[in-house]
């Protein structure tokens, strides 16, 4: 069965804007982005792009993707023993990843949402429609209504809470590795709560849209309504973005949780359209989505050494404006490295490492 290119394309698009979201993260895991009590003037403008345009569209784009290449899966080997066999090792790839590089990992996430989407995988398109939209929206409206009773206050550099993370900062790798698995454990226990239905759901509404032919380049999709929803979320978003700084509280992420469906299918509709109409069919997007694996955990591994050993300065002192430029300065460069690497090779490291302790399992079945 030959590549899916508009899959290849539209994977590398939401990797690259998965670290847009995820470095300030990276920097500071629990607490996110904390703006200086007087911020750089450009700092409002790109917290309302990235609270409209990235957060959480990029996630929600990415597991919708996963759905989708688990039916191309099922599809290639007539059975689920080799899926099985691959979320089993994405489990072990995100564990250790979570552990011993950055706690915020998502293959560990993905993989058992994956498996819960697995049980779905012969359903009817009628089903899938049911579950999706009930594992979506059940999570997203239980997280609305915590954060309705106990919204989040918005703190500041100079806030207690702040200080007492800048006293925690790690001082050795043997430091964090021993932070990163506390965290990597607390976040374990929550996701059967909350984020693996929620994930499962999109992995289902990506299982429907491959059905439909939604990833197809040769497939037309419902522009128009596609467009509609995108606006009418980004119009939503933004009045959530304004009310939370105006209330001076976070309450919006569970609603901006279901937002972020209709703007990553605005997404889909776009890097198709700039596919049809590009010579080379975006190849280094498509070369960075055939690399997705090895690209998202050399991110964590590049940006976690920077801000921990390189310039732990940088944890205190970078604003908005210093993430944007490190996350297009990073996503040139992977844009450029995707696109040597595979006139070279026709796998990613982590992609082939994958493939063979998978083959490998299955041989002793």
């Amino acid at each position: 069965m030959n590549r899916i290119i508009a899959m290849d394309a539209i994977r590398g698009f939401a990797l690259l804007g998965l670290l847009s979201m995820n470095m300030v993260h990276m920097a500071n895991f629990e607490l996110g982005y904390v703006p200086a009590q007087t911020a750089h003037y450009l700092d409002p403008f790109f917290a309302m792009v990235n609270s409209i345009f990235f957060d959480g569209r990029f996630r929600t784009l990415f597991a919708m993707l996963f759905g989708a290449a688990l039916c191309i899966q099922i599809t290639k080997a007539d059975d689920q023993s080799l899926a099985r066999h691959r979320l089993t090792w994405l489990m072990v790839f995100g564990v250790l990843h979570g552990v011993l590089v950055w706690p915020g990992d998502i293959l560990f996430n993905y993989a058992l949402s994956g498996f819960v989407a697995l049980r779905f995988i012969d359903a009817s398109d009628k089903k899938l429609n049911r579950y999706a939209i009930g594992f979506i929206l059940v999570p997203s409206i239980a997280i609305s209504l915590l954060l309705l009773i106990d919204p989040e206050p918005q703190i500041n550099r100079t806030s207690e809470v702040y200080l007492e993370f800048l006293q925690q900062i790690p001082a050795s790798y043997l430091e964090l590795l021993t932070l990163n698995g506390l965290y990597f454990i607390i976040i374990s226990l929550l996701i059967p709560v909350i984020t693996l239905w929620y994930t499962a759901g999109l992995m289902l509404l990506g299982m429907r849209l491959y059905r439909s032919g939604m990833f197809d380049l040769e497939r037309t999709e419902p522009v128009h309504k596609i467009n509609l929803f995108a606006v009418v979320a980004i119009i939503l978003s933004f009045v959530g973005f304004v009310l939370e700084r105006k209330l001076g509280v976070e309450f919006f992420e569970g609603i901006d949780w279901i937002l972020a469906v209709p703007v990553a299918l605005f997404y889909v509709v776009v890097i198709k359209a700039a596919m049809r109409g590009a010579k080379h069919q975006l190849w280094s997007l498509q070369c960075v989505g055939r690399l997705a694996l090895s690209f998202y955990l050399l991110q964590s591994i590049v940006f976690v050494s920077y801000f921990y050993f390189i310039n732990p300065n940088a944890i205190s002192t970078w604003e908005r404006v210093d993430y944007f430029s490190a996350f297009v300065i990073a996503s040139i460069i992977q844009l450029a490295l995707a696109v040597v690497y595979c006139k070279l090779f026709k796998q990613g490291p982590f992609e082939k490492l994958l493939k063979v302790l998978v083959l490998r399992r299955a041989r002793y079945d």
